[in-house]
C-alpha cells in the first residue's frame, strides 16, 4: 500500500470519516454476499442456523447502501452518523448475544462471530471518532 493511500486513513485528513464511512459500506456488502451465498455450507461450518445468516447476510445490504450514501457526502450528516454508529453498537451486542444466549455456535462459529462483531465495534469507534473530527 503507497503511503498516499496510508495517508487517507489517517483520522487527521481530510475526508476520513467519508472514507471509513465507505470502507464499512464495502466490508458490509462483502459479509453480505459471503452470508447470502455461502449460507448453507457456512451454516454447517460455525454451527448457526442458516436462516440467521441469510436474514443477517440480506440485512447487511441496506446498511450497506446507507453506508454508502453517507460516505459520498463531502460533509456525511451528523445525526445519520450517529444512527450508523448505533447500529453498529446494536450489530456487535446482538452478535455477543448470538453466541451466549439464543444459539450455541461451535468453536469456529464463536470465533467468526467474534471477529465480526470485533470489526463492527472497530467501524463504530472510528466513525464516532471522525465525527467528532469533521
Amino acid at each position: 500500500m503507497s503511503v498516499i493511500a496510508i495517508d487517507a486513513f489517517k483520522p487527521s485528513s481530510p475526508g476520513f470519516l467519508s472514507r471509513i464511512l465507505l470502507l464499512d459500506a464495502a466490508t458490509g456488502l462483502v459479509m453480505g454476499l459471503l452470508l447470502c451465498l455461502g449460507t448453507v455450507p457456512l451454516a454447517h461450518a460455525l454451527g448457526l442456523p442458516s436462516d440467521l445468516l441469510m436474514y443477517a447476510g440480506l440485512s447487511l445490504f441496506g446498511f450497506a447502501a446507507v453506508l454508502g450514501f453517507a460516505g459520498m457526502q463531502a460533509k456525511p450528516p451528523a445525526p445519520l452518523v450517529w444512527l450508523i454508529v448505533l447500529a453498529n453498537l446494536a450489530w456487535a451486542v446482538a452478535s455477543v448475544a448470538v453466541m451466549f444466549n439464543w444459539y450455541s455456535p461451535n468453536a469456529v462459529g464463536q470465533s467468526f462471530v467474534g471477529v465480526q462483531a470485533l470489526a463492527v465495534l472497530v467501524f463504530a469507534g472510528l466513525e464516532g471518532y471522525g465525527l467528532g473530527k469533521q
